[in-house]
């Protein structure tokens, strides 16, 4: 279930939608468009999904999807430019066995292209973090990475 308000919490809309997985980031930019993040569990056909959020109309839609591909936080830059961060899935044990980490970046949701990333990168799970259209990444086993599109 979301709540949400588009004037300042006077008024709130809710809404309910059925999900197999746990939302575990959704970000937005101006004006009100999104990315959202569901991670699902290790025996799920795909290890996490990516929906664009379009929070004036309340569309939703999978704009990235990948059985190889375990993506643990997306980001949008002032310029039009969305990432997803992530490590490749070699093996069931995701959330034991430090995997490699990947970047894809798109300009509009379809296309979605790797960008370059140290090949010493190896984690279970990554977060984005960024000021502008400079983005840095953390992997939860301590390396930061300043991202270079």
């Amino acid at each position: 279930m979301t709540l949400g308000t588009v004037d300042g919490g006077k008024t709130w809309q809710s809404s309910a939608a059925p999900t197999s997985g746990r939302i575990t980031r959704a970000r937005f930019a101006s004006p009100g468009k999104g990315l959202g993040l569901i991670e699902h569990a290790e025996s799920f056909q795909y290890p996490s999904e990516v929906f664009s959020l379009s929070w004036p109309t309340g569309k939703n839609e999978v704009v990235f999807r990948d059985k190889e591909f375990f993506v643990s936080d997306v980001w949008m830059t002032p310029g039009g430019a969305y990432y997803l961060a992530g490590v490749t899935v070699a093996s069931r044990l995701r959330d034991i066995v430090p995997q490699k980490v990947k970047v894809l970046t798109s300009r509009d949701l379809k296309e979605w292209k790797p960008l370059a990333v140290d090949y010493r990168a190896a984690a279970n799970r990554v977060i984005l973090a960024g000021c502008g259209e400079d983005l840095w990444m953390a992997a939860n086993n301590g390396m930061i990475l300043k991202l270079a599109p």
